[in-house]
């Protein structure tokens, strides 16, 4: 009987440091995180049209090295094709919530957006850098997107 003893706070002791060992796994990421959204129409178009976002969206998010606007050819819809797989830093995919996370280094760079008309790239900074998100050592960016074309 003394010999199952041991076993069990063997088990015990396998089991908490696992879990420790996951938990703390799935909280010291480094990167980018957020939601994709699609905006919604709350009244008919016209003046006084009002946008709400809430329609999350499963879609695939890229992370490029920083890119400007001129630097990525538009289609026909005024949208960005996809960029050159050598500027491709990740990519990853949104769950059925629209949340996505992904794990990068220290770095600067430029997040698109998959949708069915082409690549989105909501915004700019003063050097034309579409969605600019600047990763630190040990630091989660939260980048928080809303498709509104």
């Amino acid at each position: 009987m003394k010999t199952k003893r041991p076993m069990k706070t063997m088990l015990k002791l396998w089991l908490v440091t696992t879990v420790f060992f996951l938990s703390s796994c799935t909280t010291a990421m480094q990167g980018i995180q957020g939601t994709i959204t699609k905006a919604t129409e709350a009244n008919m178009p016209g003046a006084d049209t009002v946008l709400n976002s809430g329609i999350a969206l499963s879609t695939n998010v890229l992370v490029t090295i920083a890119l400007a606007e001129d630097e990525l050819n538009k289609n026909a819809k005024g949208l960005y094709e996809r960029p050159d797989e050598r500027l491709v830093i990740k990519e990853g995919r949104t769950d059925s919530k629209g949340n996505f996370s992904i794990n990068l280094t220290p770095g600067v760079y430029s997040v698109l957006i998959e949708t069915p008309d082409g690549w989105y790239a909501k915004e700019s900074d003063e050097n034309g850098v579409l969605n600019k998100v600047t990763v630190e050592k040990k630091q989660v960016v939260t980048q928080n997107i809303t498709i509104d074309y």
